[in-house]
């Protein structure tokens, strides 16, 4: 899946038209990322902030999901570009963070994920909430995270012995 510069441009024009519609003000040029209207706009339309600026993120959340029902490991390599990509710009954001965790679990990577997902645990419980809630309703997350011997206790990410292991 990749958005077009005019696919990006449709998308933002209907997140404002929405925002209109809700009667917030657009804001146009003048919005910044930390700019409380625009927090308070997304959120009314159902969104998170993270999710909303950052479409690479989805994007490559979107590819591991592929890859995980199709069985075709192809769009994993388009998700670790997706995700380092956020990476580049902003270090430490927890949902391409998260991602790159994932990622690591449909690839069999126990160990990196681990390491990852306890990274974000102590920087964001949020986040690692939003996963445990993926992992509940992905079956093909699911089976990622039981194959790789991994499972989430509360909002933590915990060993357990792999399937057929």
């Amino acid at each position: 899946v990749h958005l077009t510069v005019g696919g990006q441009h449709r998308l933002a024009g209907h997140l404002v038209d929405a925002l209109r519609e809700l009667g917030r003000p657009d804001g146009g040029a003048a919005w910044t990322d930390d700019d409380v209207s625009l927090e308070d706009g997304v959120a009314a339309l159902g969104l998170d902030r993270r999710t909303a600026l950052h479409p690479e993120v989805q994007l490559g959340f979107l590819a591991v999901f592929l890859a995980l029902e199709s069985g075709d490991p192809e769009p994993l390599g388009k998700a670790r570009r997706r995700f380092d990509r956020a990476l580049e710009r902003t270090p430490d954001e927890p949902l391409a963070t998260a991602g790159r965790a994932v990622l690591a679990v449909a690839e069999g990577r126990a160990d990196d994920a681990m390491e990852a997902f306890d990274r974000l645990a102590g920087r964001s419980p949020a986040t690692m909430a939003t996963l445990a809630s993926m992992v509940a309703r992905h079956a093909g997350l699911r089976s990622a995270f039981e194959r790789a011997g991994l499972r989430f206790e509360g909002e933590r990410v915990v060993r357990t012995p792999p399937i057929g292991g």
